[in-house]
């Protein structure tokens, strides 16, 4: 078997790590969208994308931001934004971000635009006033910002300061935190679960 070998790629604005595969083969999707077009596939995720966005911050170039990106395709993110830092690794992505909506800020004076088009702004992070994910109650009306930092830095002060709640993830081992990538998986999950999405959208 050949190895892989990896090149650099573009998709729109936004690089990332490609892999060499075979084009006739379909991407990591659904068996019962596995033979639509990639257009096609973005066209039915649009009818079932929640009411919520993600945003990445400054989430530097490894496997985290790709793995953000594939679980805001299974639990039905609006769109991603990344702010800073835009390269992820497309081999932890598997083909989602053909049918994501992306944005990318680079300026701090962008994100109070991005902030203005949102009803709630929710921070991932391990702060003494966060509430716990168990106890947060989803309002699928408003339109929500997820937001997720760095694991060294998390989320800057101006993010922050601009949040509308802040939550955390319980934990009972002895690991100062989760996997930033982890985290937002189980965030996701949670909005899925207490919105009832889950519910609304049935597989075929």
């Amino acid at each position: 078997m050949d190895k892989d070998k990896e090149d650099k790629g573009k998709y729109g604005q936004f690089e990332f790590k490609t892999l060499s595969f075979n084009p006739n083969k379909p991407r990591n999707r659904a068996d019962y969208l596995k033979w639509l077009s990639d257009e096609g596939v973005k066209k039915y995720l649009d009818k079932r994308r929640l009411n919520y966005g993600v945003l990445v911050v400054n989430i530097l170039y490894d496997n985290n931001a790709g793995n953000i990106v594939r679980s805001a395709n299974a639990f039905g993110a609006k769109e991603i934004i990344l702010y800073g830092h835009k390269k992820f690794d497309r081999r932890a992505s598997v083909g989602t971000e053909f049918y994501s909506r992306f944005r990318h800020l680079r300026y701090v004076e962008d994100l109070s635009l991005v902030f203005g088009e949102y009803d709630l702004v929710v921070a991932v992070e391990n702060v003494k006033e966060a509430e716990p994910l168990g106890k947060f109650k989803w309002r699928k009306d408003k339109k929500t910002l997820l937001v997720f930092g760095q694991e060294s830095g998390g989320i800057p002060p101006e993010i922050l300061d601009h949040s509308h709640y802040k939550i955390q993830i319980e934990q009972i081992g002895s690991v100062r935190s989760l996997n930033v990538s982890v985290a937002a998986g189980i965030v996701m999950y949670d909005y899925c679960l207490k919105t009832g999405a889950f519910k609304r959208f049935r597989k075929p």
